[in-house]
């Protein structure tokens, strides 16, 4: 994900405000339900979750100091869902050795029915400029479903590096790592 220059840059590419919104779970998790549960999520693994599964998981989340989500909003609009997680203290921590400064990420971009020109790659430097700003983050991980090549193909366009597939309880996934400039 390699950053496209300031913050503002990334704006001038959607030619509007792109932010990140931390995820409430009571206000948006009509919406997050509503993107996790079709077909082409099925790599976000929470199509057979019920409504109220995916609201308790995002109330749980917004009270962990090491899982975060936002929601993706261009000029307020939601755009998709962007989470973090420290991998020490997630499962994936346990498949590789985890460094000082590495950060698990997950993205998934809502349906859209006109494709924006640029709008993946500003969402991708406006995600590194929030982790670069955060000044803890040393290295990028990534661990997609190994079947998912075109999240695969996506990391590798922005300088990811894949890593060895592992076998994780709800999925079979392929590490992926950037390391930060």
């Amino acid at each position: 994900m390699p950053v496209v220059g300031s913050a503002q840059d990334v704006n001038d590419v959607v030619s509007g405000h792109l932010s990140l919104r931390p995820v409430d779970a009571a206000r948006d998790c009509e919406l997050i339900y509503s993107w996790v549960h079709e077909e082409r999520a099925r790599f976000w693994g929470m199509n057979d979750l019920t409504f109220e599964q995916v609201r308790d998981l995002y109330a749980f989340l917004s009270t962990t100091t090491t899982h975060h989500a936002w929601l993706i909003e261009l000029n307020q609009r939601p755009l998709g869902l962007f989470q973090t997680y420290e991998p020490h203290a997630d499962i994936t921590g346990a498949f590789y050795t985890v460094e000082p400064g590495d950060l698990g990420i997950h993205v998934l971009l809502a349906p859209v029915r006109n494709r924006v020109p640029g709008m993946t790659d500003a969402i991708s430097a406006l995600i590194q400029c929030e982790i670069i700003m955060q000044g803890r983050t040393r290295r990028i991980v990534a661990e997609p479903d190994a079947s998912n090549d075109l999240a695969l193909a996506r990391l590798q366009a922005t300088g990811f590096t894949l890593g060895p597939v592992i076998d994780l309880p709800h999925k079979t996934g392929r590490l992926a790592f950037f390391t930060l400039p």
